[in-house]
């Protein structure tokens, strides 16, 4: 009936914390605009030290 369409989000993810700040579509957002939003919204996670990353996470939706 419905085709399973795996979709690939950009992760924020605070290593310090061990959280998930934010999950952007990739293929809406490119690597430049899911840094500059970083640097935007996350910024006290940035001053405090914490280490930031960007990672590609494939989910399969329904």
């Amino acid at each position: 009936m419905y085709a399973l369409v795996e979709l690939e989000f950009k992760e924020v993810f605070c290593h310090d914390c061990k959280t998930i700040l934010a999950r952007y579509n990739a293929d809406y957002f490119s690597d430049l605009k899911v840094t500059e939003l970083t640097r935007l919204h996350h910024n006290t996670h940035i001053k405090s030290g914490h280490s930031v990353r960007t990672r590609l996470i494939s989910d399969k939706g329904g």
